[in-house]
């Protein structure tokens, strides 16, 4: 028992080191969180707009910079959401392994989805305790399309998968 209760405290590893990455990166105060995307932008947009690094006007390499910065911080946004939710999805297939079916996998897909959503949100008001955060509808939108696109992800290789099986 003692050994079975143990195997399922370690399908929460998973999600756990996600949530715990996306606590670190939201832990940081506007500055630092700025300074990183910050860096990531000027990287990308020295390896892929040489047009803007090689004599282009200053101005619009600037403007193209506040703007890619935006699409950055979102992508990181989404992107931290789908990666948590396809732990949480694991998770959750672990501990309801017995059940089985089509009922099974989307109960086992919502379930993952409202803890995606749910982590986002609280994630969203921690941020309201950060230096130079904010608590953003907006922020817990973007989650929420990176947990639905990992969503579907995860449907469509089950269908994939399922397609198979009955071939």
């Amino acid at each position: 028992m003692k050994n079975k209760v143990f195997t399922r405290a370690l399908y929460f590893i998973p999600p756990i080191l996600v949530e715990g990455m996306i606590f670190f990166f939201s832990s940081q105060n506007g500055e630092e969180s700025g300074r990183l995307s910050g860096g990531i932008v000027a990287k990308l947009a020295g390896y892929f707009f040489d047009v803007f690094k090689n004599g282009g006007n200053a101005i619009e390499y600037e403007n193209f910079c506040i703007d890619f910065e935006s699409f950055i911080r979102e992508m990181g946004h989404a992107g931290e959401h789908a990666a948590l939710m396809a732990a949480c999805f694991l998770t959750v297939s672990m501990l309801l392994k017995e059940e089985t079916g089509i009922k099974s996998f989307f109960k086992k897909l919502g379930i993952a989805f409202g803890a995606t959503v749910f982590l986002a949100v609280t994630d969203e008001l921690h941020q309201l305790f950060v230096p130079g955060r904010a608590c953003e509808l907006h922020d817990v939108l973007i989650d929420t399309c990176g947990a639905l696109g990992m969503t579907v992800l995860i449907t469509l290789c089950w269908l994939l998968g399922t397609k198979r099986k009955n071939a």
